[in-house]
């Protein structure tokens, strides 16, 4: 190798290097804080308090029910809805 492309070998190196340990430095776990003239987060409609950040992450029961052990053993007829009705001559649009 001549000496040059040892210079932009070792070049690139320290540059990947650099870019290494800033990226290194985005990972940092901790507390988020509010900054200074920052507004906290809004009460939902209907609560006391704002949520916590726990609570903000867990599943509620809409996003992730639970299952269904109830064990169908034999088929059952529907019983009739009046409201399933076949589409009207629009098709269901609106004008």
């Amino acid at each position: 190798m001549t000496s040059t492309a040892i210079r932009a070998t070792s070049r690139t190196s320290a540059l990947l290097l650099i870019v290494a340990l800033g990226l290194g430095g985005c990972g940092r776990i901790g507390t988020l804080k509010h900054l200074p003239g920052q507004r906290p987060v809004p009460v939902a409609s209907g609560a006391s308090k704002p949520a916590t950040p726990d609570q903000l992450i867990t599943p509620n029961t809409q996003s992730r029910p639970g299952r269904n052990v109830d064990i169908l053993v034999h088929s059952e007829r529907r019983p009739d809805d009046k409201f399933d009705l076949p589409p009207g001559p629009e098709n269901g649009r609106t004008k």
